[in-house]
């Protein structure tokens, strides 16, 4: 026993100095990158690459903190949902931004053919349309929805009538009242359909009669 708890606490120590090392390891080169950060800022680099490696540089500084400081790297469930999440919302950004400089783009061309002002009016007129578009399909595929919904609750609800008439059959068939109990119900549904088709067949119009010549 008193080798087993030796044993156990060597392996703490030894995984504490490993974790020390990591620790150490990560204080190093968050020093090196923030030096890094200091020597862009310094070098007179033209400003899109300079903002591009200051980013790229603090993404770097921030994964490592949120990696080995907090105890992220252990989450890898997590990790991965929050990478995805991420850029999904960069891959939006970045359609939102081209989609923005194309109608920058068209904009000009159209005020520079037509006026400033047609344009605008132009362009306000389209997506106003577009809009009331996707008002109408987004209501059009909203009661499709809602009659889906309806119908499987239909389905569902005589679905349940009939097995519960089905399980209840037996027990009110033993009885001559049971018996009567289901079968007047039936009998009368029948009676109506048969009425409903004969009043149907009465209020048709006849046809008219052609003269003999």
């Amino acid at each position: 026993m008193t080798s087993d708890h030796a044993a156990d606490v060597g392996h703490s120590a030894a995984d504490i100095d490993k974790h020390v090392k990591v620790y150490i390891i990560v204080f190093v080169t968050l020093m090196v990158l923030t030096i890094v950060t200091v020597a862009i800022a310094r070098v007179h680099l033209p400003v899109p690459i300079a903002i591009s490696l200051a980013m790229l540089v603090a993404t770097i500084k921030g994964s490592l903190v949120a990696c080995y400081f907090m105890h992220l790297i252990s989450e890898k469930k997590l990790i991965w949902a929050v990478l995805l999440l991420t850029l999904a919302f960069f891959v939006a950004l970045l359609a939102l931004l081209g989609l923005g400089f194309l109608l920058g783009a068209a904009y000009l061309f159209a005020a520079a053919r037509y006026g400033p002002i047609e344009a605008a009016l132009g362009f306000g007129a389209g997506f106003l349309v577009l809009a009331l578009l996707l008002v109408i399909v987004f209501k059009l595929v909203a009661r499709t929805r809602r009659r889906s919904a309806a119908e499987r609750r239909k389905g569902e609800l005589t679905t349940l009538a009939v097995a519960t008439g089905l399980a209840l059959l037996p027990a009110l068939a033993s009885k001559r009242r049971g018996f009567a109990i289901v079968l007047a119900p039936a009998l009368a549904m029948v009676g109506y359909k048969i009425w409903r088709e004969n009043s149907r067949r009465d209020t048709r119009p006849a046809p008219a009669k052609r003269d003999s010549p």
